[in-house]
């Protein structure tokens, strides 16, 4: 398959294609920090949105162009535009997302096959390492367990009371939330 150039597909023609609508707004969006950490970003991308912009940035042609590509922006459109503006996003993005699969079917076909060998070496290879390992670890968790059994019994003996005490009250406020209209 000939390489494509993704990004050009992504014009003003797809826009136009797909029927999105593409509204300037008077405003320029901004992204703040709160609100990746609100949305539940995750942490590497938190870290380094404020590595990057600090608390705050302006969503700027540039500024999307530059660092972009460096985001989760599916993620952004999905939990961050509204639901408009990612109804819009996803329609234009359907014919790229397409052809991106279609570029990268031989790719990830060649890959599998070749991954396929590799991966049976490999367990082969690690099978007398793993079974040590995993025969060293039953000894040392026997130890542990022979070692922390009479500190177990101790607190389960201490907290005993404690957990039966908790047990009730919980039993009886579910019993009594039921009642509640």
């Amino acid at each position: 398959m000939p390489r494509t150039n993704l990004s050009s597909q992504f014009d003003a023609q797809t826009i136009k294609t797909t029927g999105a609508k593409i509204v300037k707004r008077k405003t320029i969006m901004i992204i703040t920090l709160k609100q990746l950490k609100e949305h539940g970003a995750c942490p590497d991308q938190i870290a380094l949105f404020k590595k990057l912009f600090g608390e705050r940035v302006s969503v700027t042609k540039t500024v999307c162009l530059k660092y972009g590509a460096r985001f989760n922006l599916n993620w952004a459109a999905r939990e961050l535009l509204s639901p408009t503006a990612n109804k819009a996003y996803k329609e234009v993005m359907a014919p790229a997302n397409k052809a991106y699969k279609e570029v990268m079917a031989p790719a990830n076909k060649a890959y599998n096959e070749v991954m396929v060998p590799a991966n049976k070496a490999y367990n082969e290879a690690m099978a007398p390492a793993n079974k040590a390992s995993n025969e060293a670890k039953v000894l040392a968790y026997k130890a542990y367990n022979e070692a922390m059994a009479p500190a177990n019994k101790a607190y389960n003996e201490a907290t005993a009371p404690a957990h039966k005490a908790y047990n009730e009250a919980m039993v009886l406020a579910f019993y009594r939330a039921t009642k509640i209209k």
